[in-house]
């Protein structure tokens, strides 16, 4: 079988020799490929071009248009693992920002009738922003396997919750072109006369993943070859950044420009909505000049937000010389202890959009690194009671779960009075965060607590604060509490009407530091091989295949002799001919994963039976489980 490479696939040039680097050299990696986001990737699309910004530019004008059909419209964002959870992430933040300018609208306004008021006081709860992710709101911390698979799982839950709507704006975001829960709902939407149906992905078109979904009529590339068809209304944002830093692990780049796309486009259909003017400081020399660009509002202030992100990017990897040192603080954290034997752990403590960013880093390490879901939590002050999501407090209806219990209160409970000495807690926030208010209020607390008894566990903060006259850059003001390190990160705020914030750019910055972090320190402890994370879960189809491209390009053999040492390891079977004895070759990849699920290092035994052929399974795991790093073991094999 051969297949196509397709780009969010692909191992990155500039990072093929990553896991040998240091934390410093990680760093500048992840500043050298997160700068792709804004400069492109050889000769495809980039962010800045001309489609891509129309496109942006025709978009605006949908949203706003929903914004301002008094109740009647609906903006759906929708996708799987890091997808779904940006989707989340920004409805909250789109809906909690109308919300404010309602508020403010409403106190602007001479004294009315008693009547008048009431029925602006239910407009206000109306949220014109819901988001969809496969396995509902627990996936927002762990997913749910086989749910991103299910195509018309996809079409139930859209259905669901645009039934009450007249008019639907879906966005349906798939990094790789890829996902079956999307491509369902695409699908769905081409029918559908009062919905516009929005692709945002980062492959070509033409590099859609073309293997036929199981249980459905279709690959991906050819349901989106439908929509085509039956649908002329369909936007597709697609521009390409490049392969990610780490193999197929989208949460980074892919990520990134998710937030970035949806941020930008919703920024301006609510300054279009709402008649605000947003101060955007950009030195209109650096703007490029496009064919009707200056007469059209919508792209302008598109594009000068992009050029903000940008800016942002840029000012935070200033930063580089100090986040390497967070970076290393985690991988001590992850490895273990030369004097108990144990590993410690990585505790981050956010409130408000920092903690929510922090909860989305730590949720994607186990299915990204093979990490255990202990290795590495996020608590908020009151946790999910905070987070408005739309099923609730999830603690709640998953009590016996006790990875959905997030909040600072629980932490203070449970996880304080037996911290390590390698553990490490790393608290994000703004500084008016750090200065009043429950996160500082247990900073100090956890400082007072580790001097009375006499404990090593160690603590850094990443507190990034506005720079109001952007793109003015402040000097970096590292100091030190003691042994622990605070770095400082500066970014824009953009004040669209009275000093009223409506897009923080810190969510952008914390991002690319907490990414950075969990990716730098998982490198360093041996959980990737070159480039390639070689140690995921095969927790979904997509992954399932990817781990059969990484054992290919790893060991040099055919996506036969590849996908068979993918189901020895998976079955603890010896050679080809038990395979075919149990006719697993016919087997649907959707069996393979309800038994892939349960082990641990499938990936890395199946490499070593790539290698090896003629090696027992039993040796296999027994080699991976005397060398404490995976990519020594296989360094080992391959010489």
């Amino acid at each position: 079988m051969t297949t196509v490479p397709r780009i969010t696939e692909l191992p990155n040039t500039l990072t093929q020799e990553i896991d040998t680097y240091n934390c410093l050299e990680i760093t500048r990696s992840l500043r050298a490929t997160d700068s792709q986001i804004f400069n492109g990737y050889l000769n495809y699309e980039s962010l800045y071009d001309k489609r891509i910004i129309d496109t942006l530019g025709s978009l605006v004008d949908e949203v706003s248009s929903i914004l301002s059909s008094n109740n009647e419209g609906l903006v759906v964002l929708s996708g799987c693992g890091t997808s779904g959870r940006l989707a989340y992430f920004v409805s909250r933040n789109f809906n909690c920002m109308i919300s404010k300018l309602r508020k403010r609208n409403k106190k602007q306004k001479q004294k009315e009738e008693k009547q008048e008021e009431e029925e602006e006081e239910e407009e206000k709860d109306k949220d014109f922003f819901k988001y969809l992710i496969s396995g509902g709101d627990s996936a927002l911390l762990k997913s749910r396997e086989g749910q991103e698979d299910n195509p018309q799982l996809g079409v139930k839950d859209l259905k669901e919750i645009t039934k009450n709507a007249k008019k639907v704006l879906y966005i349906g975001i798939t990094c790789g072109m890829s996902a079956p829960y999307v491509a369902g709902q695409l699908l769905y939407c081409s029918k559908n006369e009062n919905t516009t149906p929005v692709l945002m992905g980062f492959n070509p078109v033409s590099m859609s993943r073309n293997t036929k979904i199981e249980g459905w009529d279709y690959s991906f590339k050819e349901a989106l070859s439908q929509v085509q068809q039956n649908c002329q209304n369909l936007h597709i944002l697609n521009p390409i950044c490049g392969p990610e830093p780490v193999t197929g692990s989208t949460r980074m780049k892919s990520g990134s420009i998710t937030k970035i796309l949806l941020d930008t486009l919703f920024t301006a259909a609510i300054c279009k909505a709402y008649n605000l003017t947003p101060s955007l400081n950009v030195n209109h020399n650096l703007m490029p000049k496009m064919n009707d660009l200056e007469g059209n509002s919508n792209k302008e202030i598109c594009l000068k937000i992009l050029l903000q992100f940008e800016s942002v990017f840029r000012s935070t990897y200033l930063q580089s010389n100090d986040l390497h040192k967070v970076i290393h603080l985690a991988e001590l954290a992850l490895q273990k202890d030369p004097k108990n034997g144990e590993k410690g752990h990585v505790y981050y403590i956010g409130e408000s959009n920092a903690g929510i960013i922090g909860l989305i880093d730590a949720s994607e390490c186990p299915p990204t690194f093979g990490a255990s879901p202990e290795s590495i939590r996020c608590f908020m002050p009151f946790g999910w009671k905070r987070m408005n999501n739309q099923e609730g407090d999830m603690e709640q209806i998953y009590p016996n779960n006790p990875f959905m219990k997030n909040s600072l209160q629980e932490f203070k409970k449970s996880f304080l009075p037996i911290l390590q000495s390698n553990d490490l807690l790393i608290f994000l926030g703004t500084n008016d965060q750090f200065q009043k208010g429950e996160i500082a209020e247990f900073l100090t607390h956890v400082q007072k607590y580790r001097i009375e008894n006499q404990l090593e566990f160690k603590i850094a903060g990443i507190l990034c604060y506005s720079s109001t006259k952007f793109p003015k850059l402040i000097e970096n003001e590292q100091f030190k509490w003691g042994d622990d390190l605070l770095l400082k990160f500066a970014f824009p705020s953009l004040d669209m009407i009275d000093n009223y914030k409506t897009l923080s750019y810190s969510d952008f910055s914390f991002k690319l530091i907490v990414n950075a972090i969990t990716t730098g320190a998982h490198i360093r402890i041996g959980t990737v091989f070159r480039n390639r994370m070689i140690n995921l879960k095969v927790s979904n189809n997509k992954l399932f295949f990817r781990a059969i491209n990484i054992i290919q390009q790893l060991s040099n053999v055919s996506f036969e002799n590849a996908k068979i040492a993918l189901l020895r390891a998976i079955y603890n079977l010896e050679n080809k001919k038990q395979l075919e004895e149990k006719q697993l070759f016919d087997t649907p990849v959707s069996n393979h994963l309800k038994v892939a699920i349960q082990k641990e290092k499938v990936v890395p035994t199946a490499i070593v039976l790539s290698i090896r052929p003629k090696m027992p399974v039993g040796q296999a795991i027994e080699l991976l489980e005397n060398e404490r790093i995976i990519r020594n073991a296989i360094e080992k094999l391959l010489k």
